[in-house]
């Protein structure tokens, strides 16, 4: 069951944008009561599943026309959570629903049990849970036909049965079943149903061997334009020059004067270089010309 309401819910999520227009949901995880799935038929009628980390299954449901239903027969029938396991307590006691809507509830506990309920007699399905049930598409060809009649959408059976079998989501299968589909937002409703999703990360190019590289020639270096006479780029080249042409610079001062947004440096108390600076840029140009002239005159 847990395995159709995730496929059904992922489907669902692939065919309607919208929650209002989803059938089926599905919630990895609720927090330490574990899994839940529903189905609503948009009817009036529904039933929602809890699947606790410790295993097993407790279903509640809400046939609206069945003679358990409390419009029809006033309050909800005594005894329906009899015995209901603690670690079931969350379809008896969570508020998301009406604490009236209530016609049936089933769990497993070393077998299917229900509490203890007197059903009124004559009834073939009293209260609503074989009709509910029976409503789940367990199958993909069941989820097929749902879709023909609800969604008005003729499917890819073969894309529906890889849902049903688990096969990772890829782009591919999410285009199959709806072209139209937004692929992240798909994704990021498959996380939150917890269906498997393929990678999407692309595979990148081995590089090439020493060997390869060899055989194919070295490739010829671009050369670098040489920068506009006059500009701070030219300047800072000739800066470079006229450092490295001094001699004993291990030993020597400089300083560098700051007035505006005129920039000099001082070697020997020779200006070597003289720019200006643009104000957005001030001390990142300052600082990387002091680190490239330092550098460089070393070398």
């Amino acid at each position: 069951m847990r395995a159709v309401l995730r496929a059904a819910a992922m489907l669902d999520a692939i065919l309607a944008p919208s929650w209002e227009r989803r059938v089926h949901s599905f919630a990895a995880s609720i927090g330490p009561e574990g899994a839940v799935g529903s189905l609503r038929d948009g009817e009036g009628d529904w039933l929602v599943v809890l699947f606790p980390p410790e295993g097993g299954a407790a279903i509640r449901g809400f046939a609206h026309e069945s003679v358990m239903a409390p419009a029809v027969d006033g309050d909800p029938r005594p005894g329906l959570f009899a015995g209901l396991p603690e670690r079931y307590a969350w379809v008896r006691d969570a508020t998301g629903w009406p604490e009236e809507e209530v016609t049936f509830c089933i769990w497993h506990d070393a077998g299917w049990r229900i509490g203890e309920v007197r059903f009124p007699e004559g009834e073939a399905d009293p209260d609503g849970s074989e009709q509910l049930l029976a409503s789940l598409p367990w199958d993909a060809d069941r989820y097929v036909a749902f879709a023909r009649d609800y969604f008005e959408r003729e499917l890819d059976g073969e894309a529906v049965a890889a849902i049903y079998a688990g096969a990772p989501l890829t782009d591919a299968l999410i285009v199959a079943l709806a072209p139209e589909a937004k692929i992240r937002f798909v994704r990021r409703e498959a996380v939150e149903i917890g269906y498997p999703m393929a990678s999407t990360k692309k595979k990148t190019k081995k590089t090439a061997t020493k060997k390869t590289a060899k055989a194919a020639g070295e490739a010829k270096p671009k050369e670098k334009k040489a920068p506009k006479p006059g500009s701070a780029a030219a300047k800072r080249l000739e800066a470079v020059a006229r450092m490295k042409a001094l001699k004993g610079f291990g030993e020597a001062s400089f300083r560098v004067e700051l007035k505006g947004h005129s920039l000099r440096m001082m070697v020997h108390d020779e200006a070597v270089v003289e720019v200006t600076l643009t104000e957005g840029g001030l001390y990142e140009e300052l600082f990387d010309l002091v680190k490239r002239t330092i550098s460089n005159a070393k070398n």
